[in-house]
């Protein structure tokens, strides 16, 4: 037949004394003896050796109101207010103890100190008790106990699911600046991310191409992070791909002073400076591997030693790493380190550009306005017909949208600008139009063999010698097959590659007002 079982704390005193008068009071272990819903067949008093006797009165006056009520008594060792000793003893308890299934298992969160009832709580929510929490409170006339079962399947309270699940959705705005996006893979996306940042400290990998957003979400998950307490330092960041040989390995671990020629001072490194914080390391994968081997010690071990310092320095900060490469086919090439790569991989968000999210264009379009409007104070709109216009360009294979975001960043605030009384007409549309198309043709290198002068298509009156069109020309159709700047490094240097040869290359196609990503999504977007 099955039983219900109750365990209970006996607390260090007995409520109302040992007098006639305790019997004046609502006593909840004693008066489980006459409790019906549910009905306690068996009371387990647990106790300490030396509140032995109080548990004998305790068990007596049970008795005395049922003599049919079991009691037993369960001596146990551990320090009351002491949260390790209690949760340990009741660790070593519960092995002891055959929760045998046809019986109900309560324990008791109403008795014994706070201690006592914070374990309670933790082994039944942890699922280390076989068993349920119950409450006890008095009967009206404060002679019986009432028993109530918590269970801790949030999932059944509306009330507190539904703060969960707003708190989730506040979240996921944040990530999305407010923005109502409608493409589903974005949505999805940024659903998981909002759950991991809230409750995870590994890496998060951001891919994507340049302009997709990454800088951006950073500093959203940053902001996310602190709601959640996870974070009490700051953001920093900084793009990998701005840092330039000795300085690299200054920049992020620091430096001692003379420690190399101009090292006049002692300098923090970023690294130091993200301690408590975020780290956001945009573009990782242009970091050198004697940098990347640093970089995996100090999330590893939490510390890293300056250039010139023998002492370590720590820093407990959590990584944001953006990059617009593919960082297996990097590891293929011997560029990226394997480890490093697992290290930051554990959460990994593909951010789609701007072509993989059509639908977004017009809620992304109102929240520049938006932003445009409470910077300057001056109330933007489109003409209805010429929004469907810009619209229909934006949306159609004509737009390359090389830049990603930012293209339509800037676009926006031009059409503004250019705006009479802040109305966005026809004419402003299709001379921004025309602007988009033409800086676009400008990056879009034309195929080997068309006869095409590839300089010409930099921008009017270059004023490059012929040497400077030609080198310019073998750059720029080389790019239309380079998986990578190293791809590319490789590509126009062969063998003799020097020193490193893709950050060569990119500061080439920087100086001409090129990159990789814009000539090579130009040149796809005009096929």
């Amino acid at each position: 037949m099955s039983k219900t079982i109750m365990h209970s704390f006996i607390g260090v005193e007995l409520d109302g004394g040992v007098t006639e008068k305790r019997w004046t009071r609502w006593r909840p272990n004693v008066c489980l003896a006459l409790s019906t819903e549910p009905r306690i067949d068996t009371l387990v008093l647990m106790h300490h050796e030396k509140h032995a006797e109080l548990a004998q009165r305790v068990k007596a006056d049970a008795l005395s109101l049922n003599p049919k009520f079991e009691v037993e008594l369960k001596q146990v060792d551990f320090e009351p207010y002491d949260l390790v000793s209690t949760f340990l003893m009741m660790d070593e308890l519960r092995s002891t103890i055959d929760f045998e299934p046809e019986n109900q298992y309560l324990l008791n969160i109403s008795t014994g100190t706070h201690i006592m009832q914070i374990c309670s709580y933790l082994f039944v929510e942890s699922k280390r008790w076989g068993g349920m929490l119950a409450q006890c409170a008095p009967s009206e006339d404060k002679k019986k106990t009432i028993v109530s079962v918590i269970d801790l399947d949030l999932r059944r309270y509306d009330p507190i699911m539904n703060r969960y699940r707003l708190e989730n959705l506040q979240g996921e705005s944040q990530l999305k600046q407010g923005i109502q996006t409608l493409n589903p893979a974005f949505n999805a996306m940024v659903t998981k991310l909002q759950k991991v940042a809230s409750k995870s400290r590994t890496p998060i990998l951001l891919m994507g191409p340049t302009g997709a957003g990454k800088t951006a979400m950073a500093r959203r998950l940053h902001k996310v992070k602190e709601g959640a307490g996870q974070v009490k330092g700051k953001l920093v960041e900084v793009n990998c791909a701005t840092l330039r040989g000795d300085t690299v390995m200054s920049t992020l671990f620091g430096h001692k002073k003379g420690a190399f020629t101009g090292a006049q001072a002692d300098r923090d490194g970023l690294l130091k400076q993200a301690h408590g914080g975020l780290l956001f390391l945009d573009e990782i994968g242009d970091l050198g591997l004697d940098e990347q081997a640093m970089l995996l010690h100090a999330l590893e071990d939490k510390v890293f030693a300056p250039l010139g310092s023998d002492a370590v320095v720590e820093s407990d900060f959590q990584l944001i790493a953006g990059t617009n490469r593919d960082l297996l086919k990097a590891v293929e090439a011997g560029t990226f380190r394997d480890d490093l790569l697992a290290r930051i991989n554990t959460w990994s968000f593909v951010m789609p550009g701007l072509r993989d999210r059509l639908e977004d264009i017009e809620p992304n379009i109102v929240y520049e306005l938006d932003a445009l409007q409470k910077r300057e104070g001056v109330i933007y709109r489109f003409l209805p017909r010429s929004l469907q216009r810009y619209l229909e360009f934006a949306t159609s294979s004509e737009a390359a949208w090389a830049g990603n975001f930012r293209d339509l960043a800037s676009s926006v605030e031009r059409m503004s600008i250019l705006a009479d009384d802040g109305t966005i007409d026809d004419g402003v549309v299709q001379e921004e139009i025309s602007a988009l198309k033409a800086t676009w043709r400008r990056g879009i290198p034309a195929k080997a063999g068309h006869g095409v002068n590839l300089a010409d298509l930099v921008k009017p009156g270059h004023g490059l010698n012929l040497f400077e069109q030609a080198q310019l020309n073998l750059v720029l159709s080389l790019c239309a097959e380079a998986k990578s700047y190293a791809d590319l490094g490789r590509k126009v240097f062969g063998n003799d590659v020097g020193k490193n040869p893709s950050q060569r290359v990119r500061d080439f196609l920087i100086d001409h007002g090129l990159s990789l990503e814009g000539v090579k999504a130009t040149l796809a977007a005009s096929l």
